[in-house]
C-alpha cells in the first residue's frame, strides 16, 4: 500500500477508484421500487418547425419542432413504454381546430378500446375559446381515468387558455426561481414548473479552406415546455402507483412543491414528489440532503478560513504549514526572478533578507548567494533586519546576518559592525561591574 501511495501515477487513481467504490456501495444501499407499470402517454403537439425562422445556414442543422421538444422534455421525466404524438397543425403551422378534435377523438377512442390501467395526456396547446365537442371530449377522457396536463398560456393574462381552464385538467403555469415568468397566464394554477428550453447544435461542413464548424443554440420559454415536465412526472408516479387517480396526483405535485411568491400553488420539485410514493426516491432524496448539508458546511468553512486569512496576518505561516514543499518552491523561484533583474527595488531586496531568515536551509542558501550578488546596497536592509524579533520563529538569525554583513563588506558595513563591537564591549564591561 506504501508503494502504491509514493507513485505519482497511482496515486492520481485513488480518488477516483474510492468514488466509484462509495457510489457502489451507496447504489446498493438504495431499495428499489417493484417493477414499472405501463403506462401510456399521448400527447397532443404541433409537428411545425419551431426553429426554422432562428436557422441562419440553411440544411445544416436539424429542425426542432414543437411537439418534438415537448416529448424530449416529457422523455427526460419519465421513459413510458408506449408514446402517442399526434400532430394537430395545418400546413402553415397554426393550430387546426379541426385536426385538434380529431385527436382527442382518437385518444377517446383508443382509451375505451384498449385495457389500459394508467394514462397521461399532455396538451401543450391552448386556445382563448372552447367547444362544446372539446369539452366533451376532455370530460370523456378524464371520466376514462387517464390524467390531462395542459399548459395555461402565454399571454400573461389573469386566466387559463383551453383545455388548461377545463375543470379536471391540470393547469401548469411557468416559475423559475420562486418567481412567475411575466408570460405564463396565471389564472386558476394548479402547479408551476420550468418552461425554458435550450438546445445546443453543432454541424461541420467541408469547404474551400478545409472543415468549418458551425454552432446554434436554441432558447425557447412557454408555459409548453412546462407542461411535459409535469405530465412526466405525474407518469412516473403512475409507474410505482398505478392506482393513483388524478386527484391524488395533484395533491402530492401540490404538497411536494417549492413555493412561488404571490401564489398557493408552488412550482414542481420531481424528485420530492416521488419520494412521497418511492422508497427509491425517499432514498435519493435523502442522499441529496445530505450531499447538499456537507456541500453547505464546506462552503462556510471555506469562506470562514478566507475570511480569517485576510483579517490575521498568518496566511503565509498557514501556507507553509500545510504546503510546504510547494512554499519552499515559491520562495526560491521569485528570488531566481529577483535575481534576473538588472535593478532590484527595495521592496524587492526586503523580500530577499526576509528569506534569509525563513530558517529553511534551500531558501537560506539562495537568499544568501543572492544578496551577495546584490553586495553593497543590500547592506542597509540587513542592518535594518538586525533589531527584527521574530518571536522565537527563526531561532540564532543575528549569526547569519552578521557573517553576511562582514562579507559583503563596505563603508555602512564596517560602520555598523564597529558600533556594533563597541556596543558589545560596554556590555561586557557593564556586566563585570554587576558581578
Amino acid at each position: 500500500m506504501r508503494s502504491i501511495l509514493y507513485r505519482p501515477k497511482l496515486r492520481k487513481l485513488l480518488i477516483p477508484l474510492t468514488l466509484g467504490i462509495l457510489l457502489f456501495a451507496a447504489s446498493r444501499l438504495i431499495p428499489s421500487d417493484k417493477p414499472y407499470a405501463d403506462v401510456t402517454v399521448f400527447i397532443i403537439d404541433s409537428a411545425e418547425s419551431t426553429t426554422s425562422r432562428q436557422r441562419k445556414i440553411i440544411d445544416l442543422f436539424e429542425d426542432f419542432s414543437h411537439g418534438r421538444i415537448v416529448t424530449e422534455i416529457l422523455r427526460a421525466n419519465c421513459k413510458p413504454r408506449r408514446l402517442y404524438l399526434y400532430n394537430v397543425d395545418d400546413a402553415e403551422g397554426n393550430i387546426d381546430r379541426y385536426r385538434y378534435l380529431i385527436a382527442l377523438r382518437r385518444t377517446v377512442k383508443y382509451l375505451d378500446e384498449s385495457n389500459i390501467s394508467s394514462a397521461v395526456v399532455n396538451i401543450s396547446l391552448g386556445m382563448t375559446t372552447a367547444t362544446d365537442e372539446e369539452r366533451r371530449l376532455i370530460r370523456e377522457i378524464i371520466d376514462s381515468g387517464a390524467v390531462v396536463i395542459a399548459a395555461a398560456g402565454n399571454d400573461g393574462l389573469p386566466e387559463s387558455s383551453y383545455p388548461a381552464a377545463f375543470p379536471g385538467v391540470i393547469s401548469v403555469g411557468a416559475a423559475a426561481r420562486g418567481l412567475r415568468q411575466s408570460y405564463s397566464n396565471y389564472g386558476n394554477i394548479d402547479i408551476f414548473a420550468e418552461g425554458t428550453y435550450r438546445s445546443t447544435q453543432f454541424a461541420v461542413r467541408t469547404s474551400d479552406t478545409g472543415l468549418e464548424r458551425y454552432s446554434r443554440t436554441v432558447d425557447i420559454h412557454g408555459t409548453s415546455f412546462s407542461a411535459p415536465r409535469v405530465a412526466g412526472v405525474a407518469a412516473a408516479l403512475l409507474q410505482i402507483r398505478p392506482e393513483l387517480s388524478g386527484t391524488d396526483i395533484l395533491q402530492i405535485l401540490q404538497e411536494t412543491a417549492n413555493p412561488v411568491t404571490g401564489f398557493e400553488n408552488g412550482s414542481l420539485n420531481a424528485l420530492d414528489a416521488l419520494a412521497a410514493i418511492s422508497p427509491r426516491h425517499y432514498a435519493l432524496r435523502n442522499i441529496r440532503n445530505i450531499a447538499l448539508g456537507i456541500a453547505k458546511i464546506i462552503g462556510i468553512g471555506v469562506i470562514a478560513a478566507v475570511i480569517l486569512l485576510i483579517l490575521l496576518p498568518i496566511e503565509e505561516f498557514a501556507f507553509r504549514q500545510l504546503f510546504p514543499y510547494r512554499w519552499r518552491s515559491i520562495k526560491i523561484r521569485k528570488i531566481e526572478k529577483i535575481r534576473e533583474k538588472q535593478q532590484k527595488s527595495p521592496r524587492q531586496i526586503r523580500y530577499i533578507v526576509d528569506c534569509l531568515l525563513s530558517r529553511d536551509e534551500h531558501i537560506f542558501d539562495k537568499a544568501h548567494n543572492a544578496l551577495l550578488e546584490i553586495g553593497v546596497p543590500a547592506v542597509k536592509y540587513l542592518i535594518e533586519s538586525w533589531h527584527y524579533n521574530a518571536a522565537n520563529e527563526f531561532n540564532d538569525y543575528k549569526t547569519p546576518l552578521y557573517e553576511l554583513i562582514k562579507e559583503i563588506g563596505g563603508q555602512r558595513s564596517e560602520n555598523f559592525l564597529r558600533q556594533l563591537d563597541e556596543e558589545n564591549t560596554y556590555q561586557h564591561l557593564h556586566d563585570i561591574d554587576d558581578s
